[in-house]
């Protein structure tokens, strides 16, 4: 008799931090829809976030940061063991597109409720993080005993009994030229921040198969 333990599959997460150099492109864009927010298209209609400042990236500005993370996506399956799976690249040639991109300048007390993306693959970046964790876990109102959450990122799922996990990220300025990529499907929040009155800038975006 033979006893053997079979896995179950669950989808990952992939981290990845990105130079200076390699998000130049990205930033001075970012830049300038900044100082002028009426040179971009505002991207709030189709999105869920509490947040005033939401704007579409331009085309020339997609087409680069898709060059930066199509390998990035297309790893994806590799990484998690999923070349079957409807959320990655199969051997087959199916290609990935990213498909309007956005920036987020969230302020101060705004916050992006639970939700997930449609589309195969999802990432954020992050370009701005305007506070540490010290100040963030020092407000007033957050209890000794318990861990704050104030500026987190934070991925949930369902383990497989059911019960929903977390996957905390205590975001700080060490965090910025950050990416975490995920599948579209999978529910996120962000949390609100109170210790600045600086933007907090982050790009969002989905990948489709073309």
């Amino acid at each position: 008799m033979t006893t053997e333990l079979h896995k179950l599959e669950t989808y990952g997460v992939i981290y990845h931090r990105f130079s200076k150099d390699d998000l130049a492109f990205l930033v001075k864009e970012c830049e300038i829809i900044e100082g002028d927010f009426e040179v971009a298209s505002d991207a709030s209609a189709g999105l869920v976030g509490h947040i005033q400042k939401q704007f579409y990236l331009s085309s020339d500005c997609t087409k680069k940061l898709e060059q930066l993370l199509l390998p990035l996506a297309r790893g994806y399956g590799a990484e998690n063991n999923l070349l079957s799976s409807k959320y990655t690249v199969t051997t087959k040639g199916e290609e990935l597109c990213l498909v309007d991109p956005w920036v987020n300048f969230q302020e101060k007390y705004e916050y992006n409720p639970v939700h997930n993306h449609t589309g195969l693959l999802s990432f954020v970046l992050w370009l701005k993080i305007p506070y540490n964790r010290k100040d963030e876990d020092s407000v007033p109102f957050v209890p000794e005993h318990t861990a704050s959450s104030n500026g987190n990122f934070e991925l949930l799922y369902q383990d497989t009994l059911g019960a929903i996990k977390t996957v905390k990220l205590p975001m700080d300025s060490t965090f910025e030229y950050s990416m975490v990529l995920f599948p579209a499907q999978m529910c996120h929040c962000v949390y609100p921040f109170y210790t600045s009155d600086e933007y907090r800038i982050s790009v969002a975006g989905n990948f489709f198969y073309k």
